[in-house]
């Protein structure tokens, strides 16, 4: 009955992730990533997310088609049918991945009861932000993967402990910093585990871990030899074992904790983070059941502590502490890797009570097959909906993927003057302008992106839109505006 009730939740996920996979358009990180796969599959060219790259180069060349512009949002049906394969072909690496987490997380919790097991399972399967990033060609479910194994790996060594689960522990770590460097915090929380539970074991076992780890990752970029450079393409390493390692690091750290990134938060533009982002997003992007059970298995823990809980959360404490003190903070998926630990938290926090948190699982189901497939842009009732949630967090929630449907919108109402700013590395082939600070008339397609954090307008040159209510809302994230000739805002605005 277990596996059946497993196997049917399976069937369940792949059918949700495919009908993502098929119905999102190309996010704005998906473009570079495809190139890169098929780089480093080709041409040997290996790149800084090597792991994930490989899976993508690989899916590009079991389905035929790794030249054409990853980029189905064209007028040409031959280019758009290129475009979707291999845009197609690529996610299913990561959906892939996205169903061996599903696994590792039942087969971890089962050794509580066969309801925890289930419900890891279904707690990760049907979440919306796994299914929208799950079913997508980019690097966060991957590093959430590792983590998911690795904590499997460390259950299991706690109950057994062995040289060889130290080395798979390594090597499962090393391959979730080939997707993100991030990733590489699980092994010093093993570490610091393994030294508080078993002292004894920590040069023996760590030494093995550690050196298992630094051989998995040189293997997952290919054993590598090259340099490393700054932002200025200077070289500040000239030969090193798996440099895109170490650019990855050098990258990051810059991005993350240097320049930063702009960011609306609550309708605040901010220059960089803020310590309070990551709260909010949790509560805004995470179902109403998935926080009551967060908040159940918390006060749980608080009246009952176990060690076993602090074991499991210290890997997504330490992600949240990192992020916190980050300057880039662009949506929950960065949160992903901390995902296995808490759900298996949460589960086994629970306990006795495990019926009601079962019904708090099932709550949040419901709320995520409401608003199916716009998983990317998913908000609680908490924010209003997609739509609302939208204005409170735009970046993260709109990456590109509606512009697929505003194609179809164009095409179906054929406006006389479209308005319309560009997202990301794509074009847009339907005739459009660049909108100008003085309102026209026509119709304005903007993206919340660009709506309520300008980038590639003048800021405050789109302001007057702000304050009005748009005519209609494609894929919870490009609102559309008519303005009439008789509209009292021709004219006026910025200038």
């Amino acid at each position: 009955m277990e596996r059946a009730l497993l196997g049917l939740l399976l069937v369940l996920q792949l059918g949700l992730l495919e009908h993502a996979a098929w119905r999102t358009g190309p996010t704005w990180d998906e473009r570079l990533y495809i190139f890169y796969g098929a780089n480093q599959v080709l041409h040997g060219e290996v790149c800084v997310n090597a792991v994930p790259a490989w899976g993508f180069g690989l899916m590009q060349v079991a389905a035929g088609e790794t030249t054409a512009e990853p980029d189905p949002v064209s007028l040409d049906p031959e280019k758009a049918r290129a475009g979707w394969l291999r845009l197609f072909a690529s996610r299913q690496a990561t959906v892939f991945v996205t169903l061996l987490t599903s696994l590792t997380l039942w087969w971890s919790a089962r050794r509580w009861g066969v309801a925890e097991g289930l419900a890891s399972a279904a707690l990760w399967a049907l979440s919306p932000t796994v299914l929208g990033h799950g079913s997508l060609a980019t690097l966060d479910v991957w590093a959430a993967a590792s983590a998911a194994v690795a904590t499997a790996i460390g259950l299991r060594w706690a109950e057994a402990p062995s040289r060889g689960l130290a080395a798979a522990f390594g090597v499962v770590v090393a391959l979730g910093v080939g997707a993100k460097v991030i990733a590489g915090g699980a092994l010093v929380v093993a570490l610091a585990a393994v030294a508080w539970l078993r002292p004894r074991l920590l040069l023996a076992h760590g030494g093995v871990a550690c050196g298992a780890f630094v051989l998995g990752l040189w293997a997952g970029y290919g054993f590598d030899v090259g340099p490393v450079h700054n932002w200025s393409r200077e070289i500040v390493l000239r030969q090193v074992p798996a440099p895109g390692f170490f650019q990855a690091m050098h990258d990051q750290f810059m991005h993350g904790f240097v320049r930063g990134h702009s960011n609306v938060v609550l309708g605040k533009t901010v220059d960089s983070g803020v310590w309070w982002y990551w709260p909010v997003c949790i509560v805004l992007k995470s179902t109403v059941g998935g926080l009551l059970l967060g908040g159940l298995a918390a006060a749980r823990s608080w009246r009952s502590p176990r060690r076993e809980d602090l074991l499991l959360l210290a890997w997504p404490l330490l992600l949240l502490a990192i992020l916190s003190v980050g300057q880039v903070q662009l949506g929950i998926r960065y949160l992903l890797p901390a995902f296995p630990g808490a759900i298996l938290w949460a589960v086994r926090a629970v306990g006795e009570a495990r019926w009601v948190g079962l019904g708090l699982t099932a709550l949040g189901v419901l709320e995520m097959a409401a608003r199916a497939p716009a998983y990317v842009a998913f908000f609680s009732v908490f924010a209003g909906g997609p739509d609302r949630g939208v204005r409170l967090l735009p970046v993260g929630s709109d990456w590109c993927q509606a512009r697929p449907e505003l194609q179809r919108w164009v095409l179906e109402h054929t406006p006389e003057r479209l308005f319309y700013v560009p997202c990301g590395p794509y074009t847009f082939e339907p005739e459009h302008f660049e909108p100008r600070c003085a309102a026209q008339t026509g119709v304005y397609a903007v993206h919340a992106s660009e709506l309520f954090r300008t980038r590639r307008t003048e800021p405050g040159c789109l302001n007057w839109l702000r304050e009005r209510e748009p005519d209609v809302i494609l894929g919870h994230s490009i609102f559309v505006f008519e303005v009439k000739p008789d509209d009292p805002a021709v004219g006026r605005g910025k200038r």
